[in-house]
């Protein structure tokens, strides 16, 4: 790509320039007659200068390829051949913006993390969901919350407030659409990198039993302590129960601590001639830390309990 000196694409049904940052030795560009609508990439390339010639005409520009990456092109001495006439920038009344945290592998979802998005200079805070999921709405009724070429960015922090993953964006036409309204989606990767006071367990798991060694049916385990990322598990068949992810992010814990979690069993009962009556055993299990990544699974077993 860096040898090449002249490049003539024309009407080549082109919509993505993405690789032209390397060809740095490019003197003249023929573009024309494409779907391109992007040309950020010839910005990056740091190789376009004086004197090159650089055709794009023909091509559905955005509104910031015309009002922001021409102009920087030509105020580097580039000689741009383009069509003046952009399509007119859009604005919404109500915009929101929704998306999945995740985490490392890009597929296992971070629930309990602070989230912060941003529309020009607005903004609004929130935490996901133990899915991952996150959403916020910007309204403004009677005035532009958002318009072509606006930036939009999502952080992903911890409790300590530690940056742990973010997005950034610029609007285009085609995000806002030729409504009023319009929603946008977008996945933020969660950085789960160890260090001192940031960890995860995959997951808690174990069985509860009653005293004779039978298992116990239909209990509900919780973990109060987490329970905004820690979904309730109900036994099954066999007494075992499944919390998964359970998220230390920001609470302090290193690796070679100990810490409790507190698990809260709870049973409906049904004695002769009498109402179910709910029981609860609250059970402090310790755990020490060894795993440097904090990512491995996490299985204590309860067993022998009685319900009253």
């Amino acid at each position: 790509m860096a040898t090449l000196t002249r490049l003539d694409a024309s009407n080549a049904n082109i919509s993505n320039l993405t690789g032209l940052e390397h060809a740095t030795n490019l003197t003249e560009l023929s573009l024309d007659g494409n779907t391109i609508s992007d040309i950020s990439p010839l910005v990056s390339n740091t190789g376009l200068g004086s004197g090159d010639k650089v055709n794009v005409q023909g091509n559905p520009l955005s509104v910031i390829s015309v009002n922001t990456h021409i102009p920087t092109l030509q105020g580097r001495g580039v000689e741009v051949q383009f069509d003046s006439q952009a399509p007119s920038p859009r604005s919404v009344n109500i915009l929101t913006v929704t998306g999945i945290v995740y985490g490392a592998d890009g597929a296992t979802p971070v629930g309990g993390v602070n989230v912060t998005v941003k529309v020009g200079s607005e903004s609004s805070q929130g935490t996901t969901a133990s899915d991952g999921s996150f959403g916020t709405a910007f309204i403004e009724l009677d005035a532009v919350v958002a318009r072509t070429g606006d930036t939009v960015s999502i952080v992903v922090t911890d409790d300590t407030g530690t940056e742990r993953g973010k997005t950034e964006f610029v609007l285009t036409n085609a995000d806002l659409g030729d409504n009023d309204i319009a929603t946008i989606t977008r996945m933020v990767q969660f950085d789960e990198s160890p260090g001192p006071g940031v960890g995860r367990i995959n997951g808690m798991t174990g069985k509860v039993s009653h005293a004779d060694g039978t298992p116990v049916v239909g209990a509900t385990v919780k973990a109060p302590d987490f329970s905004s990322v820690a979904v309730p598990s109900t036994t099954d068949a066999d007494g075992a129960y499944n919390i998964p992810y359970i998220s230390f992010a920001g609470v302090g814990i290193k690796v070679g601590d100990k810490f409790w979690w507190q698990l809260l069993i709870l049973k409906a009962m049904l004695l002769k001639k009498r109402t179910p009556s709910p029981q609860r055993i609250s059970v402090r299990e310790k755990q020490h830390l060894t795993s440097p990544s904090f990512q491995q699974p996490c299985c204590p077993t309860l067993r022998r309990y009685r319900w009253g």
